[in-house]
């Protein structure tokens, strides 16, 4: 089963109120312990899986813009962001693969680091603040899940900003963490464009659409940027939907 199905079908079991049946779902497909170390080993098979789709060449000294100048352009917003993965259907537009939107795996398993919201399925399915891949006892922080590397969706300058690549929409594209990462601001040759095309928001839309109706019916007390991420992602859905 695709990992993006598993997460669905956990997500309307925690809906209808199936906790166990969520949890248990959660330990048997997603192989929670097993997929929380060797980051490093899931690194490099990620990057031969890119590496066979697209040919990749470092910035040349001449081609890198100066750091003073990148200084200068403009800067990303979330509303901007929002606009691109919706755009994208939550698509990965380079391998193809269907992703989560930004905060689906946070309403499902925050795991409350300072007395801070906690989702239901926390101790299956942690979210942890800026992904720790190693616990932190003394803080009492564990790592998150690996999950969120391989289906969260961040976004992608196709033409890189250290080569001058700018904000435009068509320089933006829907992509994991572990695949932005690999491509880094390197060129992509051929093709030079991304070979997958956009999703159908109608079909598939990263569960956005899952975590509004939780946080409506269920009223968790997220962080600040949580919750304003939320309200702009409400905005520009129902601008793109309707």
């Amino acid at each position: 089963m695709d990992v993006s199905e598993v997460i669905s079908d956990i997500c309307q079991k925690v809906a209808a109120g199936n906790m166990d049946q969520a949890k248990q779902l959660a330990n048997k497909e997603l192989s929670i312990d097993e997929s929380r170390h060797d980051y490093d080993q899931r690194r490099v098979r990620n990057k031969q899986r890119f590496c066979a789709l697209y040919e990749l060449r470092a910035l040349t000294p001449e081609e890198r813009l100066p750091k003073e100048e990148r200084a200068k352009m403009p800067k990303d917003s979330t509303e901007r962001q929002i606009q691109v993965f919706l755009r994208d259907g939550c698509i990965d537009r380079y391998t193809g693969q269907r992703l989560l939107f930004p905060g689906v795996i946070y309403l499902l398993g925050s795991v409350g680091y300072k007395n801070a919201y906690t989702g239901p399925l926390r101790e299956v399915l942690p979210w942890v603040k800026n992904w720790p891949r190693d616990d932190n006892p003394e803080k009492g922080k564990p790592r998150a899940h690996s999950i969120i590397y391989d289906i969260e969706c961040t976004w992608d300058h196709l033409h890189p900003v250290a080569a001058g690549g700018d904000y435009p929409l068509n320089n933006l594209y829907t992509t994991s963490m572990w695949n932005q990462a690999v491509k880094g601001d390197q060129l992509m040759l051929n093709p030079i464009n991304p070979r997958f095309p956009e999703g159908d928001l109608q079909q598939w839309d990263g569960l956005l659409g899952w975590a509004l109706a939780y946080i409506d019916e269920n009223r968790p007390v997220l962080s600040k940027s949580f919750q304003d991420y939320f309200v702009v992602s409400r905005s520009v859905r129902g601008k793109m939907i309707n």
